[in-house]
């Protein structure tokens, strides 16, 4: 990110203007030097903005471009002096945009930014050997001591307002359809994300998979699983989990 903003701040200015402390606080020299100013440079917030643009491009895309510059700027302007690397810009604009008047226009958007958020962090699956369903079984036969959770590549995500929908409608470039037709037809409140080397995943859960999949979230036993969802149901979801990547030994 720091990269991709220090040449970005390069070719519209001719030169680097920013700079970047030991945290990877970005400021501008003017703005570093004049820390008592109320106010926020132009350049600070231009290159702010841009952060935003990368990691928020589908609701860049709702909002079209003159919105939501308009949008993060006063954003940007409320939260000045809360961020001390880039790389957290923009962290909380679903808690912003929640409150926000376009929250009334968009009841969504706030869930929009916090998928968005999850996505632009989720980190990259690390290649590992899982076993294979019969080998899960045998361990769930021999010891229910071991421990399981979900995979660091994957999260969970929820939201009653089709905002998954809404994201993939808008990557897929159909942003002009019938949106909210086809968000009512096929919605579904809960997912599973995914980042690996083939590309994102975004799963649709029923509510027992995503009961489920939430106790994964921290470490816990096999013993307890089967306690809570009983054998049956633990031998057909933990095996395929565990296969998939989504889940791992703890």
């Amino acid at each position: 990110m720091k990269k991709n903003l220090e040449e970005y701040d390069e070719q519209q200015n001719g030169s680097k203007s920013v700079s970047y402390n030991d945290s990877g606080y970005l400021s501008c020299f003017s703005c570093y030097d004049e820390q008592a100013s109320s106010g926020v440079c132009d350049i600070c917030l231009e290159l702010n903005t841009k952060a935003l643009t990368i990691r928020y491009p589908v609701i860049l895309k709702l909002l079209g471009e003159q919105v939501f510059v308009t949008v993060t700027n006063d954003y940007l302007i409320d939260s000045i002096g809360e961020f001390t690397d880039i790389d957290n810009v923009g962290s909380d604009f679903s808690r912003y945009l929640k409150s926000n008047k376009l929250s009334s226009v968009y009841p969504y958007i706030s869930d929009l930014a916090a998928l968005e958020w999850l996505i632009a962090t989720l980190p990259l699956a690390q290649t590992a050997h899982q076993p294979t369903n019969k080998f899960s079984r045998f361990l769930f036969s021999r010891s229910y001591q071991l421990k399981v959770c979900l995979s660091s590549s994957v999260e969970l995500f929820e939201s009653c307002l089709g905002a998954v929908e809404i994201w993939l409608t808008y990557q897929s470039g159909n942003q002009k359809c019938d949106l909210q037709n086809k968000i009512e037809a096929k919605m579904s409140h809960y997912w599973i994300i995914k980042q690996s080397q083939q590309g994102l995943s975004l799963t649709p859960l029923a509510s027992r998979d995503y009961w489920f999949y939430q106790k994964l979230q921290k470490n816990i036993s096999i013993g307890r699983l089967n306690q809570l969802f009983g054998r049956s149901m633990l031998q057909e979801l933990l095996p395929p989990l565990l296969n998939s990547q989504h889940c791992q030994f703890a």
